[in-house]
This record gives C-alpha cells, sequence and structure tokens, in this order.
C-alpha cells in the first residue's frame, strides 16, 4: 500500500542497494524497473492525487518517470482491501473519483513542468476481491 509518497521513494533507494538502481551526479541514469505505488485502501485511493503530485514535484523522481519511464507513471488502483476496507460498491466509486481526480492532475501537472515528453499516468485496476473472482 502507499500512503506517502516516502513509500515509493523507499523502494528506490532498496534498489540503489542492491545495485538493480543506479545513479550519477544526484539523478537516476539506469533502472529497467517501473517504481511506483498501489493505492489500495480507500484512504490511499482519496490521498493518491496528492501523493502522486508530492512525488513529481521531486525533481529525482520527475527526471526519472521522463528519461527512464519514457513519461509514464503507471497508477495502480484498488485491490482486496479497498473492498474489505469499504465495500464493493465504496470500492469501485472511489476508484472512479480517483481516476477523475487524477486525470485533472496529469494535466495541470503536464501545464506546470512542460516536460517532454509529457507526463502521462496509465491506470492500472486491480481486481483482487472475492465477486470479481466469483469465490464464495
Amino acid at each position: 500500500m502507499c500512503q506517502n509518497a516516502s513509500d515509493v521513494l523507499t523502494v528506490l533507494m532498496l534498489m540503489k542497494f542492491v545495485g538493480m538502481l543506479v545513479t550519477k551526479d544526484g539523478e537516476i541514469s539506469s533502472c529497467d524497473y517501473d517504481v511506483t505505488g498501489l493505492f489500495e485502501t480507500v484512504d490511499d485511493l482519496k490521498s493518491a492525487p496528492r501523493i502522486i503530485e508530492d512525488l513529481i514535484a521531486i525533481d529525482v523522481y520527475r527526471n526519472y518517470l521522463i528519461k527512464m519511464r519514457g513519461g509514464k507513471l503507471t497508477v495502480m488502483m484498488g485491490y482486496s482491501d479497498s473492498v474489505r476496507d469499504g465495500s464493493s460498491l465504496a470500492a469501485d466509486s472511489q476508484v472512479i473519483r480517483t481516476a477523475m481526480a487524477l486525470q485533472t492532475l496529469e494535466e495541470a501537472l503536464n501545464n506546470k513542468y512542460d516536460t517532454q515528453p509529457r507526463l502521462e499516468f496509465i491506470y492500472y485496476r486491480g481486481r483482487g476481491d472475492t465477486i470479481p473472482r466469483q469465490v464464495t
């Protein structure tokens, strides 16, 4: 679960310690992995736009997205915890509200930073709850 920008930054630091990420002159110069947060609970989903905005405000992370990921940020939303945390209806409606807020944020961040390539959010909807799996 991703509850703060530091959750994602911690993963990047651990990757650096084990050699999965290389830095040069204070920037990420090599990383073959897509590092992003999982916004799983209803509260995580509500906080996702703020957390992503906080992450992209950090030069190192924004440059990583632009140079290593082609400007693409995968946003993973929902999973079994969001259904347990609220209900299936609450989780699904919060995922929709979060996606709409993130679309607005994506446009605002592209206007603010004017990067090339432009930032592009790619949405991944986790469906680990029991209803889609038809588990009884």
